[in-house]
């Protein structure tokens, strides 16, 4: 929202809670933006993953808003068993508008 208008909506992926990774409640703003970053992390019961992406803009450590090129379906429950690991999935086309929209210290309420 910008001045009471929505400006953008979309569907995404957040934290899948079967594996104990939900995306955390609460009020936070964005860190910093990033064009072509790598992230990367544990996996539950060992290794780990390592995930290209075009648009990072993290608000809580390393949980934040990036595309998910390799999700073909958003929205739902997918989070309920194929979530992320913590962050906000979103598709590529609405990871680029929102990756526009955002500026550094901009509020992020996650609520449930």
């Amino acid at each position: 929202y910008k001045d009471g208008q929505l400006v953008m909506e979309s569907d995404f992926v957040s934290g899948n809670s079967a594996r104990g990774y939900d995306t955390p409640e609460g009020t936070y703003s964005i860190t910093y933006k990033q064009r072509n970053a790598t992230l990367t992390g544990p996996n539950a019961g060992g290794g780990s993953y390592s995930s290209k992406v075009s648009f990072w803009m993290p608000f809580n450590g390393g949980i934040g808003f990036h595309d998910a090129s390799w999700r073909s379906k958003f929205g739902g429950t997918i989070y309920q068993t194929s979530g992320s690991h913590g962050c906000v999935n979103l598709p590529p086309a609405s990871a680029a508008t929102l990756y526009d929209l955002l500026y550094k210290g901009i509020p992020v309420i996650c609520t449930p």
